[in-house]
This record gives structure tokens, C-alpha cells and sequence, in this order.
């Protein structure tokens, strides 16, 4: 994506491309199966508005707002969901839990090499505040109805983010980028959000109707690490002291939550029978 930015394409021409390409590879795949299970629409509409309007929102607080207040604000998911999963789900959550989201997202403000303490919101940062929230009832849900067919959620997802990007640009007036800036981009495009993020999606769709959705949200704080990662490869960034301190908080959370907490007999049955 900052690639394709490079390229001379604006950001919401970059996002609208990046959900372009996995929904014309899965409409013509989903389309017969989305129609027969009519019965499931709601939660498809439901889930692909909420977790496309999240995206969205981050687009946006990356475009008019701070860059790193709205990835922070992105990543308090694991403090919505699990909120939402003690409301919607009836999830206990025991002090553990909260004290690796604590951890979690301390480290991830030392990756980000921000201060919490320092953070001022304006009026831009609600797309980030409210893109995590979005994201956290849209994995809520998925949990709720773990019945539902994952591919017909992705699809549906795609859809209407394509339709959304397409109504953020008609209402921005955000212009037309030229033919050669976009023959240059479709195929980098392409490739990252059909051949690597589709993949991802689908896989996160699945993971999130069998497993509680605050250690889903926990286990999605990897993301920054990977960013730094790749950043300090492929950009020459240095990762200071701070910023691997941060990063050992974060996956000494992951590990915790992921094999140390109790989780409910309830996420222990679905399990069991995903197996």
C-alpha cells in the first residue's frame, strides 16, 4: 500500500483497490451459496458492515488524523470485545485477562513510540476510536453464530467496503488517479489484497467463531510486530530499546492469553468440535 502510494495513488484510490480485488475473485465463487442461505443475510450484512466500516474508519484516521494515535486507538480492541463478550456472550473475564490486555497494549505503545500519557484526541481521531469499536462488534457477532458459513461473511465484507471506499471518494471528491498510475498499481494491489490478505481474512473469520474474541483481538496485537519487523528490513528502520521492549510485552501477552489463561468451557466445547 505505500507502494501504490509511491505510485502517485491517493490513499482512499489505494484502500478502494485493496478490497477490490478479493471481491471480484469471491463474488462469482460465494454468489450460490450466499443466495441459498437467506436465512444467514443479517449476520452476513451485519458482520461485513461492521468489521468494512472499521477498516474504513482506520483509512480514514490514517488519512486526516495522526497516524500513530489512530493505530493505537485501532488496537484497544481486546478492551471492546471483551466489554461486548461479557454483554453479548456472557464471557467471564478474570483479572489475568485484563492485566495481558494492559500488557499488550503498553507494548504497543512502546513499539509505536508513543506516550499514552501524552495522547490528545482530535476531532479526527474519532475514525480511529471508532474503527476498533466497529472491528470488535463485527468479531462479536462472528462468535455469537459460529454456524454461519465464513466464506459468505468474507464476501459480503469485501462488498460492501468496495461500496464504501466508492461512496468516501464520491464524497471527498478525492480525483481520478491517471490510466498509467493505475495500470502500474492493480498488480502490486492485486497480489496484497487477493493473494495475502484475502487468505488472512478468511482465516481470521473462521478463528473468530470458535475462539473468545478477546484473545483473538490480543493475538491480533502481533500485527505491530510484524510491521516493525518488515519496516527495519525493508525500509531500514531501527527498532530502538523501547521498541523491543514493547515488542516482548506484547507476544509475552499472546503467549500468556493464549496458553496460560482459562479458557471457558464453552470456547473448550467449540473447539472440540471444530476438531
Amino acid at each position: 500500500m505505500r507502494y501504490a502510494d509511491s505510485l502517485g495513488l491517493p490513499p482512499l484510490w489505494v484502500q478502494l483497490m485493496f478490497v477490490l480485488g478479493p471481491a471480484i475473485i469471491m463474488v462469482p465463487l460465494q454468489w450460490r451459496s450466499i443466495q441459498k442461505a437467506r436465512h444467514h443475510w443479517p449476520v452476513y450484512v451485519a458482520v461485513g458492515f461492521l468489521v468494512a466500516a472499521g477498516l474504513a474508519c482506520f483509512v480514514l484516521g490514517l488519512l486526516f488524523g495522526s497516524v500513530s494515535k489512530t493505530t493505537v486507538l485501532f488496537y484497544l480492541i481486546p478492551i471492546w470485545v471483551t466489554i461486548m463478550g461479557r454483554m453479548f456472550l456472557g464471557e467471564r473475564n478474570n483479572m489475568s485477562r485484563w492485566c495481558a490486555i494492559a500488557a499488550a497494549l503498553i507494548g504497543g505503545c512502546f513499539v509505536l513510540q508513543i506516550s499514552p500519557l501524552d495522547i490528545r484526541l482530535e476531532t479526527a481521531d474519532i475514525f480511529g476510536l471508532a474503527s476498533g469499536m466497529f472491528w470488535a462488534g463485527g468479531a462479536v457477532i462472528l462468535r455469537r453464530f459460529p454456524e454461519v458459513e465464513f466464506r459468505n461473511t468474507t464476501c459480503t465484507q469485501y462488498v460492501i467496503g468496495v461500496a464504501m471506499m466508492l461512496l468516501a471518494v464520491w464524497i471527498l471528491e478525492v480525483p481520478t488517479p491517471s490510466v498509467d498510475v493505475v495500470i502500474a498499481t492493480v498488480p502490486v494491489m492485486f497480489f496484497a489484497g487477493a493473494c495475502v490478505f484475502l487468505p488472512i481474512m478468511l482465516l481470521l473469520f473462521r478463528i473468530s467463531q470458535y475462539l473468545s474474541p478477546g484473545l483473538v483481538s490480543i493475538l491480533m496485537l502481533s500485527e505491530i510486530l510484524v510491521a516493525v519487523v518488515s519496516s527495519s528490513i525493508w525500509l531500514g528502520e531501527v527498532i530502538s530499546l523501547w521498541q523491543a521492549l514493547g515488542v516482548v510485552l506484547i507476544l509475552g501477552a499472546g503467549v500468556f492469553v493464549a496458553f496460560g489463561d482459562n479458557v471457558s468451557d464453552d470456547n473448550n466445547r467449540a473447539l472440540e468440535t471444530a476438531r
